[in-house]
């Protein structure tokens, strides 16, 4: 915004730079699960601009859905002990993709399954 003839930042400014950089730091975050599934770049840097545009609404999401369920803690820790374990035996044990692909798909299908079957009562 101009005022007089110097540019001024406004609150706004403030909080579309907060908001761009976490989804900046949150890109750079899911660098490591996205190697865990292949090292190709081709894939790795289309995977990362689409992580950072449907980061925010995928989170809106989860966060609800997190609210509900232990179930789906549990399934994203899941999810997170196979991207490791990925990344780790890598160097010695050829996995192909879709084997995490499939696993990570499986355990946030089954957590939410349990969230939403369960009545939510044993699992708090």
């Amino acid at each position: 915004m101009r005022h007089g003839r110097r540019l001024i930042a406004t609150p706004l400014l403030v909080a579309l730079l907060a908001i761009e950089g976490s989804d900046i730091f949150f890109a750079a975050a899911s660098i490591p699960s996205a190697f865990a599934t292949t090292r190709d770049p081709f894939l790795l840097f289309p995977s990362n601009i689409l992580a950072v545009l449907g980061l925010r609404s995928l989170y809106v999401v989860l966060a609800g859905s997190v609210r509900e369920t232990k179930a789906l803690r549990r399934g994203l820790a899941a999810v997170l002990l196979i991207a490791g374990a990925k990344i780790v035996v890598e160097p010695w044990i050829h996995v192909p993709a879709y084997v995490p692909v499939a696993a990570i798909s499986a355990c946030l299908v089954v957590a939410w399954t349990v969230g939403r079957l369960a009545g939510h009562a044993f699992l708090r």
